[in-house]
């Protein structure tokens, strides 16, 4: 006789859970009325950032502080992936001009890409791009 199924974890012990194995919610601010958008740090090799949020100043500074709180940069980012092509998950990817013309979605090297997103004052003309480690 097996024994009955566990219920669900709630979603605060889904991501303690999830925490504890290197992946961490990044919860960014959007100036839409969806509210934050949800993006995930994944501790592994790849460091990997799954979404980046809108392209807006205060995005790219909250995104930056949760790094930091899991001593972390944006120039350590590995690997960049986005779920899908909306403005709320994508949009800080034009953070960083790396000459790509709009639409192309090549692979990059993270240093050009993080030291791109890194310089606070870049924000415009990166339209769009899954980066991956060099």
């Amino acid at each position: 006789m097996s024994a009955p199924p566990q219920p669900a974890p709630s979603a605060e012990e889904a991501l303690a859970l999830a925490a504890r194995a290197g992946i961490h919610r990044l919860a960014v601010p959007t100036p839409f009325l969806v509210g934050r958008v949800n993006c995930y740090l994944i501790e592994d090799e790849p460091l990997t950032l799954v979404d980046t949020g809108p392209n807006s100043g205060i995005a790219l500074d909250q995104l930056e502080t949760a790094l930091r709180e899991h001593g972390r940069a944006i120039e350590d980012l590995e690997l960049i992936v986005i779920t899908h092509q909306h403005m709320d998950h994508l949009g800080l990817l034009e953070a960083a001009d790396l000459g790509r013309q709009p639409g192309d979605l090549r692979d990059v090297d993270r240093p050009p890409a993080a030291r791109a997103l890194a310089q606070r004052g870049e924000r415009r003309g990166f339209q769009g791009c899954l980066s991956s480690p060099g």
